[in-house]
């Protein structure tokens, strides 16, 4: 056969059908990443990239990449892997962090938007909504109790013409734009208690 690379771009290399095409590999296959790991970090100085593609990833896996190869390793990527955590890539995120010298509030902010965008964003959201009510609850319960019931109870008409004001102010801006989209006066004060 001829090596021609012209004619080698112009026809369509065949394609040979492979395991995943057809989902026979099952989920939870893979092949462990620690090996790769050790050798990474022992042997290869300047690697700025590494991908993984359906490999088992244990955290520590993630720990020793961050602290062995961190200083030069400009991206990760863990495709469809498995096995690993929110704590592995929390180490991934406050290397990255540490080497940028971010404050701990932007370091945590960084980290969450990080895992965010993986599969265990939901997984994690689901386990930190409990925690995020109650501080919502106290935050404002602490804004509660910093509201005066003497000083309320002296400016009670003064509280009572901005209410009035609001309602009344809302009202005319909620049937003005109803009433600019074309409906009639009916059908803008039905939408009035909805605004």
């Amino acid at each position: 056969m001829v090596d021609d690379p012209m004619l080698r771009s112009s026809l369509p290399a065949p394609r040979v059908a492979q395991a995943a095409m057809f989902s026979l590999i099952p989920e939870d296959w893979g092949e462990h990443v620690s090996p790769w790991v050790k050798e990474i970090s022992q042997y290869f100085d300047c690697l700025k990239s590494l991908h993984f593609r359906r490999m088992i990833v244990k955290d520590s896996d993630l720990q020793n990449l961050a602290r062995d190869r961190g200083h030069v390793l400009h991206a990760l990527k863990l495709d469809k892997c498995f096995s690993f955590t929110t704590d592995g890539l929390f180490h991934i995120g406050r290397f990255c962090n540490d080497k940028l010298g971010l404050s701990l509030e932007l370091d945590s902010f960084a980290t969450g938007v990080m895992i965010s965008t993986t599969d265990l964003g939901q997984h994690t959201l689901e386990q930190v909504e409990p925690i995020r009510n109650f501080f919502a609850a106290l935050f404002l319960a602490s804004i509660g109790m910093l509201i005066h019931v003497h000083f309320l109870w002296n400016h009670v008409d003064i509280l009572l013409a901005v209410v009035i004001l609001v309602i009344i102010i809302k009202t005319i801006v909620t049937i003005s734009v109803v009433k600019g989209f074309g409906y009639n006066n009916k059908t803008s004060l039905l939408v009035i208690p909805h605004a």
